[in-house]
């Protein structure tokens, strides 16, 4: 998800049932439960239930990540890019590594791991896997040398 999806989620847009979180508004520069970016970015991420149980008990108030004193508001863009930033310092990430990294391996990741592009592209709230092959084009090339390899493999007699 993106960085402002994230921000606006709230304990209602988690669906424990149906092992699901609801990407339905997100947190800009304007201000909370604003339209997302893309028609398609309005979607529904399966999730396992282990983690979305872990993500609700660790949930204070109505938005995923609130600020102690305001459990009815979510944290800031700037409060979040702070702690972001902390974290990554603690584990010693590359140069140039940002939260929007964490989306590009998560995308990456599934790709190498053979699910398709269209269920990833639909998971990224992309508007068309055409943007989703164009960013991730270098993954697929490798992947294609793997695909490659495995084949002439098994068909060698």
């Amino acid at each position: 998800m993106r960085l402002g999806e994230i921000l606006n989620l709230k304990r209602s847009d988690i669906d424990l049932k149906e092992k699901i979180i609801n990407v339905r508004a997100q947190l800009t520069n304007e201000g909370a439960d604003r339209p997302l970016k893309t028609d398609s970015s309005y979607r529904k991420i399966y999730v396992a239930r282990e983690i979305l149980q872990d993500i609700l008990c660790n949930t204070h108030g109505i938005y995923l990540f609130t600020p102690n004193s305001f459990p009815d508001r979510q944290i800031s863009r700037r409060t979040a890019d702070k702690y972001i930033h902390c974290f990554f310092k603690t584990v010693e990430t590359p140069y140039g590594f940002t939260f929007h990294s964490l989306r590009h391996y998560h995308a990456t990741q599934l790709l190498c791991r053979g699910i398709s592009l269209k269920e990833v592209s639909k998971r990224l709230g992309h508007a068309s896997v055409n943007i989703t092959a164009d960013i991730y084009t270098h993954w697929l090339e490798e992947m294609d040398k793997k695909a490659a390899e495995v084949l002439g493999k098994e068909l060698l007699v």
